[in-house]
């Protein structure tokens, strides 16, 4: 609009040079005010925005449906919880994975001290992992294969005792049915 409130420019080419000083947004521009309006025009509602075009003396209203405006913003408000969504579901399952990578190996662990506990020596934890979960593992498989060999020793041990007290109480009992015949 001019100075004056009339349409330099329209998308209806029969409202230009119109008076449109009677709008209140031709108003508030023509005072020099940047700002927006809703209200009625035309039995409609609309939002009209405006602002003086510098070192001139016009200035710039446009006016849009208050419907249309509301349609465009659902339509935004549906991306925008679509983008909400995504933003709470992709790092929940992030998270998700994570802490399954740290508790399995935990678990594996935890499973090969139970295994040992009951006598199982042959158990071995695998835990395919390069940090310090990976090292305990192998520690673990370590010192498993170590008691699995401290066992099989002091059962060698028990075996060769036990043999030895045998061939002693066979050389008892030998001794003691030879006593037997003196009398």
């Amino acid at each position: 609009v001019d100075s004056h409130g009339r349409a330099i420019y329209h998308h209806d080419p029969e409202r230009i040079g119109s008076d449109m000083s009677d709008l209140p947004a031709v108003q508030a521009v023509r005072a020099g005010y940047v700002g927006a309006w809703r209200g009625w025009a035309n039995d409609m509602e609309i939002v009209a925005s405006y602002a003086p075009i510098p070192q001139t003396l016009c200035g710039l209203v446009e006016e849009e449906s208050w419907a249309a405006l509301r349609g465009i913003a659902w339509q935004y408000g549906r991306v925008l919880v679509l983008i909400l969504l995504l933003g709470v579901l992709v790092p929940s399952g992030v998270v998700g994975v994570a802490i399954r990578r740290i508790t399995r190996p935990i678990r594996r662990l935890t499973e090969g001290a139970q295994a040992i506990s009951q006598g199982r020596m042959e158990r071995i934890c695998d835990v395919p992992t390069g940090n310090e979960l990976g090292e305990l593992a192998r520690a673990f498989n370590d010192m498993a294969s170590r008691l699995e060999g401290y066992h099989a020793e002091l059962e060698g041990r028990v075996a060769a005792r036990t043999r030895e007290l045998s061939a002693v109480n066979a050389i008892a009992s030998v001794v003691s049915q030879s006593l037997d015949l003196h009398d």
